[in-house]
């Protein structure tokens, strides 16, 4: 008579090589999951940006009143130095200034972006996003005010970046481009 042994469990040698198939896939893996985080913190920033823009034109309207987002470091002022990560602030803008004075209501604080991003302005948005009554985004001295944000990484983990685009109507959106150089704002 035949007695069969039931075997419990696994092999030594069987352990071993399940251990390394799964330490090469995971290998393969890592660069693409590193990449594809850098590239989701990039999207977030510009997100970010637009409900920002958003907002600022709903409040405008909203207050018949022009309101404006610059950049702030503290978030208690704007600032003209540095680029737009490290924070900004949305006002209503009273004596259309285009900086917050002693008695304009912030409306929104955004903190600083996540370490390793950049986030610039062209030259018409550099500085602030100004909204009008009408939902318009103008210059302080009536002119369109138009512009691109380019939102990059600066330790080069992704070749994509993102563009957040205000068009003189007011209306921003996001476009993701590819081979965006992370360059230092300029001035």
């Amino acid at each position: 008579m035949k007695t069969h042994l039931l075997r419990n469990g696994y092999s030594l040698v069987e352990t071993l090589l399940t251990l390394s198939i799964m330490t090469s896939i995971a290998a393969l893996a890592a660069p693409s999951m590193v990449e594809f985080l850098a590239t989701m913190r990039l999207r977030s920033a510009a997100d970010a940006m637009v409900n920002s823009l958003l907002l600022t034109r709903s409040e405008a309207v909203h207050r018949s009143a022009r309101v404006v987002m610059c950049k702030s470091i503290a978030g208690n002022g704007c600032t003209f130095a540095g680029d737009w990560a490290a924070g900004w602030i949305v006002f209503q803008d009273h004596n259309n200034s285009g900086t917050q004075d002693p008695g304009e209501p912030t409306i929104y604080r955004q903190e600083p972006l996540a370490g390793g991003i950049r986030m610039t302005g062209n030259i018409t948005v550099d500085q602030y996003v100004s909204y009008t009554p009408f939902g318009q985004a103008k210059l302080l001295n009536g002119g369109f005010q138009a512009g691109t944000f380019s939102i990059c990484s600066m330790a080069g983990m992704t070749a994509v970046g993102y563009q957040v685009v205000v068009a003189s109507t007011g209306r921003a959106r996001v476009s993701k481009v590819t081979s965006m150089p992370c360059h230092l704002p300029s001035g």
